[in-house]
């Protein structure tokens, strides 16, 4: 079921699909526009999507933007799509770029180099419908050193943000602006809001009213929100460590070339009985039994047995399920409008066989982005963080009083690139969903 704007977000999807053009989705965390596009990608599961990060792929059901374009990162000559991509796209009839927001300008503009030499089409995108989605007020996109850099500094970018890419425009503009995250909760919502945006004569009465939950104790079952992947490690390894009995080691394994990066979950995993996991992927529909499994992605629970090929786990929400090694397949979806395949080379996909597990004493905020969580504990570090991530680590919680800090929050922690202020005044003040 689709509110206006997220029915509005559709309705853009399919326009790009059957006309072309440019559309770009955006909102608040938490306003669904995941789910906007899940319900596309049920309607047209031939859509092919993309996304920076292999985390964020996975939440949205693509593949990341590197193995789309078949490149590695950190390379940004030009490259044509192999034969079976571009099949892909075509049948797809458009690109959806998820979680734009962390894609950078340059980029976007590889995205568009190469679609255009592989459909030798000078037309934006080589002629391919491109749908957008994401928020530029969550986390900012990251330009590694070496090559990618040089070349970002030489071509003069004013910023790497996806809407300062030489391709960049749009033809549609959607918004969504109704929270469903922390729907019961107007307060925190509109709290949120403020900090969004860093709305400057609002700021102190946000902040009071988030503080009502400066030292409060975790409550039981909170994952704690780490701003590195040190601390984050390091506080997972910490709280094993203190469960007595044997550990176990399971290894992830691999078939054809996957960095570390697009694992959808570590490749290295050690679990004990008693130990907290988040699951990552969303229960199974069973043919044989007519039985689904109730677990959703980003569920959480204790685990209650281990073997070699089994994890047994007591979810939060008051059902256990024994776990088995789940296999990802890397590409593209290979089906027709009518769920049919249209071509037989899946066998050369990339895969990766891995209980569909981490440790969730503690994770980044960057792998939160898109997770919606009931218990939350920030560790907020004493030195400046970067634009955006503070917003993201408190709209996780849906809950209020499941969340608490390791210290208070202060004017300074909210951070908010001016850029991205100036950009959304000037093209979404007026545009609402």
């Amino acid at each position: 079921m689709l509110n206006a704007g997220q029915q509005s977000a559709y309705d853009a999807a399919l326009r790009v699909k059957q006309e072309g053009g440019i559309a770009l989705l955006t909102g608040d965390a938490g306003t669904g526009k995941s789910h906007a596009m899940n319900a596309f990608r049920d309607d047209y599961p031939s859509t092919v999507t993309c996304a920076p990060t292999g985390l964020a792929a996975m939440i949205e059901r693509g593949i990341t933007i590197h193995r789309l374009l078949g490149r590695r990162p950190n390379n940004t000559q030009p490259k044509v799509l192999n034969r079976r991509m571009r099949e892909l796209v075509q049948k797809s009839g458009c690109l959806v770029i998820a979680e734009v927001s962390m894609c950078s300008s340059l980029m976007l503009d590889l995205i568009n180099r190469d679609l255009q030499m592989t459909f030798q089409n000078c037309e934006p995108f080589g002629g391919i419908g491109i749908f957008m989605s994401g928020d530029p007020f969550q986390l900012p996109p990251v330009i590694s050193r070496g090559p990618a850099k040089e070349y970002f500094d030489k071509q003069g970018y004013a910023s790497p943000f996806f809407f300062d890419a030489r391709s960049f425009h749009a033809d549609q503009y959607i918004r969504l602006t109704e929270v469903f995250r922390q729907a019961s909760n107007p307060e925190f919502k509109n709290a949120l809001n403020i900090i969004r945006v860093r709305e400057d004569a609002r700021l102190n009465e946000a902040l009071e009213y988030l503080n009502q939950r400066k030292g409060q104790f975790p409550a039981k079952g909170s994952i704690r929100l780490c701003f590195t992947n040190q601390v984050a490690d390091r506080h997972n390894v910490q709280q094993t460590n203190l469960l007595k009995g044997q550990s176990y080691a399971y290894r992830g394994i691999v078939t054809g070339e996957l960095t570390d990066e697009e694992l959808p979950v570590p490749r290295d995993l050690l679990f004990k009985v008693g130990c907290r996991v988040l699951i990552t992927i969303n229960g199974q529909f069973d043919p044989a039994t007519g039985d689904s499994e109730p677990y959703v992605n980003g569920d959480m629970g204790t685990v209650a047995d281990l073997g070699e090929d089994f994890i047994t786990v007591d979810f939060d929400r008051g059902f256990r399920c024994t776990i088995a090694r789940h296999t990802w397949k890397m590409g593209p979806v290979l089906t027709d409008d009518q769920g049919e395949l249209f071509t037989r080379e899946s066998e050369k996909d990339p895969t990766y066989q891995q209980f569909p597990l981490r440790l969730a004493y503690a994770i980044t905020v960057h792998k939160s982005q898109g997770m919606t969580l009931d218990k939350v504990h920030l560790d907020i570090p004493e030195e400046a963080f970067e634009a955006g991530q503070l917003y993201v680590a408190l709209s996780r919680c849906s809950n209020f009083d499941q969340l608490s800090y390791s210290r208070g929050l202060y004017r300074s922690d909210v951070i908010v690139d001016r850029r991205v202020v100036r950009w959304y005044e000037e093209n979404f003040l007026q545009v609402a969903a």
